[in-house]
């Protein structure tokens, strides 16, 4: 590799660290070496090392978890890549934003037996949001402007909800070691501090008729059930409490849902529905005209079986992206920011229910509560 093209990939490392990509957890090996040091070169990342490429990805994906934030993986060519696959997996279901960097050999060094090379194209299929190919690093102008829009898109992707991995394969030739003295390493192709490509993405809203139609269906509801699955967002608890409260209905929060514990007021929050469902009687009792679910998929199979018990009542599945309904009973599936949502429908329910003795059955919540 010639020395000036190490420039392509050192304006990738410097836009990941513009667009918000400050950490990056490597998995040290022969091939991915330029991209490793440049890594732990650039000023603004923040190296963590984890030699075996299967605790690496469960740790990037733990840091992005906590962080709500990219967090990239970089990893040799090889078989290192395939070890990525369950942290990949589970960051594709838990919607958590990695970027997953795999070292390769050149096309000319593949598929003639050269050693740690396997077909790393598409590697992780549908589990991740995009792939991309790299080219062989040069160091055009426009090359390097081609880098440093990858690394925006890349992170802009991750983290457009819902959040997920990428993939990124980069093929490299030797010699591996870029020269770090190079005043122009990091700073190819930019003039400024700007990131090279300002991403906005908008909240999922509803329309006014949609939200029309969601207030009367909440307004003519007598026995609501809310059910929150896991679902990542510091905001939720305090805007979805206080839509149960408007509506009087209780909410069965899963352990993952983030609601069991907090600062936000918690009488309508029930976190013991896995024990008293089981009983038949009371499952057949508690039966709602509407369910409502934000989320995930809640894991408690007693709760499952109340959801399948009650199939005929309307279930509102709230989700932003995707089609999470294992159980195959929702009549409505709304594709809208939560939190919005939530916090819209609290604003226009009070006008038109607040203080209407028919809005709800009053012993329904209390119910629940007593049980």
């Amino acid at each position: 590799m010639a020395s000036q093209a190490f420039r392509y990939l050192g304006a990738f490392v410097d836009e990941l660290t513009r667009s918000g990509t400050r950490h990056i957890v490597i998995s040290p090996g022969s091939r991915s070496t330029p991209l490793a040091l440049l890594a732990a070169e650039h000023p603004e990342m923040k190296v963590w090392l984890h030699v075996d490429e299967r605790s690496a990805g469960f740790f990037a994906l733990g840091m992005a978890k906590a962080r709500r934030q990219p967090v990239a993986l970089l990893c040799t060519s090889g078989t290192a890549a395939a070890n990525y696959m369950p942290a990949v997996v589970e960051a594709s279901l838990s919607r958590v934003p990695l970027i997953v960097l795999t070292a390769d050999r050149p096309h000319e060094l593949r598929d003639v037996g050269a050693p740690q090379t396997i077909d790393q194209i598409g590697l992780y299929g549908s589990h991740v949001k995009w792939f991309m190919e790299m080219p062989i690093p040069e160091a055009t102008l426009h090359m390097i402007r081609q880098s440093r829009m990858a690394a925006s898109r890349a992170t802009a992707t991750a983290m457009a909800k819902p959040c997920g991995p990428v993939h990124l394969n980069f093929p490299l030739r030797e010699p591996l070691l870029p020269d770090l003295q190079d005043p122009e390493l990091f700073a190819a192709a930019r003039d400024n501090e700007d990131p090279y490509t300002y991403t906005v993405s908008g909240t999922k809203t509803l329309s006014d008729e949609a939200l029309d139609r969601g207030v009367e269906l909440l307004s003519g509801m007598k026995r609501g059930v809310m059910i929150c699955g896991p679902y990542d967002e510091p905001e939720f608890p305090a805007a979805v409490t206080k839509l149960a409260e408007i509506l009087q209905v209780p909410i069965l929060a899963d352990p993952l849902s983030q609601l069991r514990s907090g600062t936000h007021p918690q009488e309508l929050v029930i976190d013991t529905y896995d024990a008293f469902l089981r009983d038949e009687r009371t499952a057949e009792r508690l039966q709602p005209d509407v369910l409502i679910r934000f989320g995930a998929m809640p894991v408690s199979k007693t709760l499952s079986q109340f959801m399948n018990r009650h199939h005929s009542c309307r279930h509102l599945v709230i989700d932003e992206g995707g089609w999470r309904d294992p159980t195959l009973l929702a009549t409505d599936m709304i594709h809208a920011d939560p939190l919005w949502l939530c916090r819209m429908l609290t604003a226009r329910l009070p006008m038109s229910t607040h203080g209407s003795g028919s809005m709800h059955d009053r012993n329904w919540l209390a119910e629940w509560q007593r049980i």
